[in-house]
C-alpha cells in the first residue's frame, strides 16, 4: 500500500527546492515553472516507488517496536554503566 503522505511530501519538497534555486539563479518564469513541475512529478513517482517497495518488502520498518509487558522483561537488560558514572543509581558506599 502506498503511503500518500510520502508521495505528496516528496513532490512538494522537490517543487519548493526547484522554485527556490530557480529564483536564486535568475531563471525565467516559464522555465522555472516547467522545471518545478517536472521535478515535482519525478519526485512524486520516486516517493510512490519507494513507499511501495518499503510496504511490500520491508513491512517491519512501518511497525512500532513492542514495549516490555512487565518489569521482568526489563530486568533482562544489562546495566553496563559503572556505579561511579551513573547519576541515577544510589552510591554503593552508603550501603
Amino acid at each position: 500500500m502506498i503511503n500518500w503522505k510520502v508521495v505528496v511530501g516528496s513532490g512538494a519538497v522537490a517543487v519548493v527546492l526547484s522554485l527556490l534555486t530557480g529564483i536564486i539563479s535568475g531563471v525565467s518564469f516559464g522555465t522555472l515553472m516547467l522545471r518545478a513541475v517536472m521535478w515535482g512529478a519525478l519526485f512524486c513517482g520516486a516517493g510512490a516507488g519507494i513507499s511501495f517497495v518499503v510496504s511490500k518488502y520491508l513491512p517491519e520498518l512501518q511497525s512500532l517496536p513492542k514495549k516490555p509487558e512487565s518489569q521482568a522483561d526489563e530486568a533482562r537488560n544489562v546495566d553496563i554503566v559503572l556505579p561511579g558514572e551513573n547519576p541515577h543509581a544510589g552510591s554503593e558506599e552508603d550501603s
